[in-house]
C-alpha cells in the first residue's frame, strides 16, 4: 500500500459522543431540531465542537493538502452532521440521515469523495424501513456538493467499506449485502451516475463484518467471519477472498 493510502486510512479515533455540553451551540443542538436535511446548520467555531464520533484525514479537493473531516452523530445514530476543516476554514454540512462515513478516490479525478452511509425510506427491496443506502458527496474547496443520492443498492445493505482492490489507484466500494438466504460481499465501481457491480463473493451472514480499521489496512479490503478473516482482492474481474486464520 502507498504511504498516502496508509496515512489517509488512519481513522484518528472513534469515541462516544459527549451528551452533556456547556457550549451555547453544538452539533447535537442542531441535530435535535428536526429531521434530516431540513435544517440549515449555522457555521461552527472550533470552540463549539464536542468530541467527534470519528475523524478522517483526506485530500478532499485534490490540492495536495489533507483536510480534516469530523463526524458527529445524534444519540441513536439516526442522523448526523460532519465538518470539513480546510486550512483556517471550518464548514459544517447539512443534517444527513447518516449511519457511517468513508472517504475514497472513486471517480479517477484528483480529490477524495465523501461516501455517506445513510438511512432511506424509498422502498426498493422487501426489508425493514428505513433501510441503508449510500450517497456520494464532494468538497470543492469552497462548499459541500451532493454528487449522487441513491435510493438503494442492488441488494439490502448491511455495511460499507472502501479499498483499492485491484491496485489501479481508483478505489472500490465494498458492500456487505443480504440476499434471501445468505449474504454476499460485493465490489462496486462508481461511474458518476451510480455504483456498478464488479464482482461478488458469497458468504454466511452469521458473524460477517468488515475488519476493524488499523493504520496499515484499508477498511474494506478485509472481512471477518467466525472461522477467520479474508483479505479481499479483485483479480481479472473476480473477487477473491484469501483466508487468514
Amino acid at each position: 500500500m502507498s504511504d498516502r493510502s496508509q496515512q489517509r486510512r488512519k481513522v484518528a479515533w472513534r469515541i462516544s459522543l459527549t451528551l452533556a455540553f456547556t457550549f451555547t451551540f453544538t452539533p447535537n443542538d442542531v441535530l435535535a431540531q428536526g429531521g434530516p436535511r431540513d435544517t440549515t446548520v449555522p457555521a461552527l467555531s472550533q470552540a463549539d465542537l464536542p468530541n467527534p464520533d470519528a475523524v478522517h484525514l483526506a485530500d478532499l479537493d485534490g490540492d495536495g493538502e489533507e483536510e480534516i473531516l469530523s463526524v458527529f452523530l445524534a444519540p441513536g445514530g439516526s442522523r448526523g452532521v460532519f465538518t470539513v476543516q480546510d486550512g483556517d476554514r471550518l464548514v459544517t454540512s447539512p443534517i444527513y440521515p447518516v449511519w457511517g462515513l468513508e472517504t475514497a478516490e472513486l471517480d479517477g479525478r484528483p480529490g477524495d469523495e465523501i461516501v455517506l452511509g445513510v438511512w432511506s425510506s424509498l422502498l426498493r427491496h422487501p426489508e425493514p424501513q428505513p433501510h441503508r443506502t449510500v450517497w456520494v458527496l464532494r468538497w470543492t474547496g469552497h462548499r459541500i456538493e451532493e454528487v449522487w443520492l441513491g435510493s438503494a443498492m442492488a441488494r439490502p445493505l448491511l455495511d460499507i467499506g472502501v479499498a483499492d482492490l485491484d491496485g489501479d489507484g481508483r478505489w472500490e466500494l465494498v458492500a456487505l449485502e443480504r440476499t434471501a438466504d445468505r449474504c454476499v460481499v460485493t465490489a462496486y465501481r462508481f461511474d458518476g451516475f451510480g455504483f456498478v457491480g464488479l464482482a461478488r463473493l458469497p458468504a454466511d451472514c452469521i458473524g460477517l463484518e468488515l475488519c476493524r480499521p488499523i493504520p496499515e489496512r484499508e477498511r474494506g479490503d478485509c472481512v471477518s467471519t467466525p472461522s477467520g478473516s479474508m483479505h479481499l482482492r479483485l483479480v481479472d474481474g473476480v473477487l477473491v477472498g484469501e483466508r487468514r486464520e
